[in-house]
């Protein structure tokens, strides 16, 4: 298993509301939302533009090569309605 990224989840309270239109809740662009920025991100989401630097690099390779992704239950709740089954992922999805 290699690990490429791991970020802790803040502690999540009704301030955060979640909902299905914003998944990771108010706040969540703290944590992850660099990723949005990089055009190999958008590329993947179906939007143009974007930051091609190193980041967007490494971020496209890691796309490229992983085979699988693991998803905790919050992210699997909420993700699955929210991208309708066409994730920018495009690899098989399991659920914890």
């Amino acid at each position: 298993m290699d690990a490429h990224a791991c970020l802790p989840a803040p502690r999540l309270t009704s301030e955060h509301r979640r909902s299905t239109a914003n998944p990771a809740g108010n706040g969540a662009d703290r944590i992850g939302g660099w990723i949005h920025a990089q055009s190999s991100w958008r590329e993947r989401t179906g939007l143009d533009g974007g930051e091609a630097d190193r980041d967007s690099e490494i971020m496209r390779e890691w796309f490229e090569t992983t085979g699988s992704v693991v998803l905790g239950r919050l992210m699997y709740d909420s993700g699955v309605e929210f991208w309708g089954g066409a994730t920018p992922l495009s690899t098989p999805r399991f659920s914890s």
